[in-house]
């Protein structure tokens, strides 16, 4: 998604790691899970919020942001059922299972926000006037 690069290529990472882990740890009687949080109302979203680009925005104000304490039960439930993949949120849940149906469609879907938004801005900038200078 725009403006998680970073994000995004690290939590891969995990993910395969813990797909790997799974596998081989499932003969010692260990479980792994991999949680897929979504919007945390924390310090860190709020941290997160003042320097995220504006595409970024427009894409995730849709998103729900979900109460900490929430997480943290969704979590734990997750962890005691001994779920590989926990995603506390009916959004993240569906995407997580469906992701190779649907990733041509919502990628789509955000690639039109971004250019729509780059497209007001330019449209913005094109109308400014310039005062003559003297």
């Amino acid at each position: 998604m725009y403006g998680y690069t970073p994000y995004s290529s690290s939590k891969f990472a995990v993910r395969r790691l813990a797909e790997s882990l799974r596998g081989e740890l499932k003969t010692a009687d260990i479980d792994i899970s991999i949680v897929y949080p979504p919007d945390t109302d924390t310090p860190q979203l709020a941290t997160e919020n003042q320097t995220k680009p504006p595409e970024t925005k427009l894409i995730t104000q849709s998103a729900q942001i979900m109460k900490a304490e929430k997480v943290a039960i969704e979590i734990l439930q997750g962890i005691t059922s001994k779920a590989f993949a926990i995603t506390p949120e009916l959004q993240m849940s569906l995407l997580m299972r469906l992701h190779s149906l649907f990733a041509p469609l919502v990628q789509w879907y955000f690639d039109g926000l971004v250019k729509k938004l780059h497209k007001t801005k330019k449209l913005q900038i094109t109308n400014k006037t310039e005062l003559p200078v003297n």
